[in-house]
């Protein structure tokens, strides 16, 4: 199957200066798509080139890149283009907080993959979609579209997007701080991907650094986000970047490293001033805010609390709202304090019903995935019967198979005997000059017997083989007991003139060996 280009960028963190090389490449591939000379496949390319390496740092120009791609797409009718490209643009909106946007362009894509029957882009889609939920809060809506886009991954047998939806599941578990499932899926997934020696694991890995830090073990947070940083920082991916430094001051500033918390704050603000999503800034703003004294502090919250409210997270506004409040306490101005404490009220009412919320998520997500675990071990039984009910169908097969042929087998031996013993029959009753008979007996004659074999006959196989002629299918012990002889001594001496008479029939030896004498005593 064709790789496509498209992206699922993978992560949970609420976050979550280009050099003057980087700039002329950018300008360079922005003049060939915008090209009105140069052919549409080198142009498509260029967009191409320009989204995967700079979409995260540009996202502006890469949504003009795209466009272009998109159009390109359609003017050349490749649908399945089309769709990978409208994929890409939903992300780059959604990286910018344009949820409605990015929502349009993933279900536009998704009817293009169904016309396609394109299953592995429909969860790529599908898992997309789950980011989109994922990013607005609708948790359990986002779990069950990263559930159905791993079956479909799964179906395909597409590891690497496998492996990304563990990771998005992980993400989900990560939120409702259901971290051991969190731990357990971000483990499959960077299983996977340092298998596969792709560079996604960095966002594993600082999701199990996010698990750390929640958990409180702040100097192993500060370790895995450090080496994250390096990773993201090769990978030119501002939004990661910005995750990683926010993380990092945080970090810093309870472990009471104020002059470093400061420095990754800053950076953390530079980076989300030049990716440009308001989310990311004020996030970042509050974080420099963080390192500065109360005075300092409670001025700067309160001008970015009346300016940009809408984008700080509810449990920011309750922790600064709690803060604000002490604050106004210790000055003993109360009534500004009933007013800090009024929202942080409100605040905190709001995140606790998130959080119970996330109980009842969690719940419901550990119900569906014993459900989900139940069918597959149910769908592994039945498969179990069906391998083992064609086991015994095959065995079955195999031993009528034998059967039958076994029954041929004796019946065509039997047709040979009772041919062999109607020859002889005949023989006996042919009345051409070659053969005499008389009263169906024969009377074998010695002399041209011991001509033909070249030696004589002992008076023991004498015996044995006239006994024969008159029944081929006497037994041995019947002959041994009518000539008064042992058996041992009755099969010497038919071993012997089977020797003696050329007898090759491996089966029915007696009746070839009556058949030869009968022909040889009346061949006169």
């Amino acid at each position: 199957m064709k790789r496509f280009w498209y992206l699922l960028f993978v992560g949970i963190l609420p976050i979550c200066g280009s050099s003057q090389g980087n700039m002329n490449v950018q300008d360079s591939l922005r003049n060939i798509w915008e090209s009105s000379i140069i052919v549409n496949e080198v142009k498509m390319e260029a967009a191409k080139y320009f989204y995967t390496n700079y979409g995260r740092k540009s996202p502006d120009l890469a949504i003009k890149a795209l466009e272009v791609y998109v159009q390109l797409a359609i003017e050349m009718n490749d649908s399945r283009e089309e769709a990978g490209g409208l994929v890409n643009l939903g992300s780059v909106y959604r990286d910018l907080g344009k949820y409605e946007d990015a929502q349009a362009h993933y279900e536009n894509a998704l009817v293009l993959a169904t016309d396609l029957q394109d299953f592995s882009l429909s969860g790529v889609i599908e898992a997309n979609i789950g980011n989109l939920y994922n990013d607005q809060g609708n948790l359990l809506s986002a779990f069950r579209k990263y559930r159905r886009a791993l079956n479909i991954f799964k179906d395909n047998a597409d590891t690497l997007f496998t492996a990304y939806m563990y990771s998005s599941i992980g993400g989900i578990n990560l939120q409702i701080e259901n971290y051991e499932l969190a731990e357990s899926n971000y483990l499959k997934a960077l299983e996977v991907f340092l298998t596969l020696g792709v560079e996604e694991k960095s966002t594993v890995q600082m999701n199990m650094a996010r698990i750390e830090y929640e958990r409180d073990h702040l100097i192993q947070a500060k370790a895995l986000f450090e080496e994250s940083l390096k990773q993201v920082q090769s990978q030119q991916d501002y939004v990661l970047e910005i995750g990683c430094y926010q993380y990092l001051a945080k970090i810093n500033r309870k472990l009471h490293f104020e002059d470093e918390s400061l420095l990754f704050a800053k950076e953390a603000l530079r980076l989300a001033l030049d990716f440009g999503n308001l989310y990311l800034i004020e996030e970042a703003r509050i974080e420099v805010i963080e390192n500065q004294s109360d005075t300092d502090w409670l001025g700067s919250i309160q001008r970015l609390l009346l300016g940009q409210e809408e984008y700080i997270s509810n449990r920011t506004k309750e922790r600064v709202y709690r803060k604000i409040r002490h604050i106004y306490m210790d000055k003993s101005e109360f009534e500004k304090a009933l007013n800090a404490f009024d929202q942080e009220i409100k605040y905190k009412s709001i995140n606790d019903s998130i959080r119970f919320s996330h109980l009842l998520i969690a719940e419901t997500i550990v119900l569906e995935e014993e459900i989900i675990f139940e069918k597959e071990r149910s769908r592994e039984r039945i498969e179990v019967i069906r391998r083992n009910i064609r086991l015994v169908v095959s065995f079955i097969c195999i031993i009528l198979g034998l059967a039958l042929v076994s029954f041929f087998r004796i019946r065509n031996s039997r047709l040979k005997r009772n041919k062999l013993l109607e020859q002889i029959k005949e023989l006996k009753r042919n009345q051409n000059p070659l053969v005499l008979a008389l009263d169906n007996q024969v009377n074998l004659n010695l002399e041209l017997l011991e001509d033909y074999i070249n030696q004589k006959l002992n008076k023991t196989d004498w015996k044995v083989l006239n006994e024969l002629v008159q029944d081929p299918m006497i037994s041995n012990k019947m002959i041994a007991e009518k000539i008064f002889m042992s058996v041992e001594g009755v099969s010497s001496s038919l071993r012997r003139m089977y020797i003696y008479f050329d007898i090759d029939d491996t089966r029915y030896k007696k009746i070839a060996l009556v058949m030869k004498a009968i022909g040889v005593s009346k061949s006169n």
